[in-house]
């Protein structure tokens, strides 16, 4: 799939030239100006804290806090301390499908009143189960790889979707046609790639959903 994305990316940069247009203007002629970001927040309980204040005074509205690595008091500490740090923006959970349904539920208890947006794959399996014990909205990552029937999924929030890892730009038209909102993530890539993620995100026109996009600021380099 990322042999794809490239492809698709140089092809889209190429139609761009030719056409004078930027690619965003190409995928979509309502395509947004303006790509808002979530902030993401990983590493030890200071270092998290230390960035969420700084991107906080940079602009940033939206967080995603990785969890489910540590023990459960842990995790509960850092979104109990990322809210704290963030007041009244948003916050989003990874948990990577981390916790069993017991483990699950138990975090959200401890965590009910710090407002989260949604918690992207709480856990392996039994995701109805997860949202009907906690009442939390629920993101859809790893699982959308296994093809599950979206409409049978209640509280589902959002479809976080990893163009360079699954689908490129054509796998996006099909989950359009769903009513779940896509969250367009990155992977790592280079100014490249994400360009073209960013570019793809502002064709959707959702300018008021933060985008996964974050990732470059984590290079010490690039290839541009």
């Amino acid at each position: 799939w990322s042999v794809i994305f490239g492809v698709q990316t140089a092809f889209l940069h190429l139609i761009s030239e030719r056409t004078q247009q930027i690619p965003a203007a190409f995928l979509s002629i309502s395509y947004s100006k303006k790509v808002l970001l979530n902030a993401l927040l990983t590493g030890s309980l200071a270092e998290i804290i230390q960035d969420a204040k700084m991107l906080k005074q940079e602009g940033y509205r939206a967080f995603k806090l990785k969890v489910g690595g540590r023990t459960l008091k842990e995790d509960v500490q850092r979104v109990q301390a990322v809210r704290d740090v963030i007041g009244d923006s948003l916050l989003r959970l990874d948990a990577n499908r981390a916790w069993s349904l017991k483990e699950a539920v138990e975090f959200s208890s401890d965590i009910e009143n710090c407002q989260i947006e949604y918690i992207e794959e709480p856990v392996f399996e039994n995701i109805a189960s997860f949202y009907s014990e906690t009442g939390i909205a629920v993101a859809l990552d790893e699982s959308l790889t296994e093809n599950p029937d979206l409409d049978s999924i209640p509280g589902l929030a959002a479809l976080v979707i990893k163009p360079s890892l699954w689908g490129g730009f054509t796998k996006i038209k099909e989950m359009i046609s769903y009513s779940v909102p896509l969250v367009i993530s990155s992977a790592f890539e280079t100014g490249i790639g994400i360009a073209a993620l960013v570019f793809l995100a502002a064709a959707l026109n959702t300018p008021q959903r933060p985008m996964g996009l974050d990732t470059y600021r984590w290079l010490k380099e690039d290839v541009l």
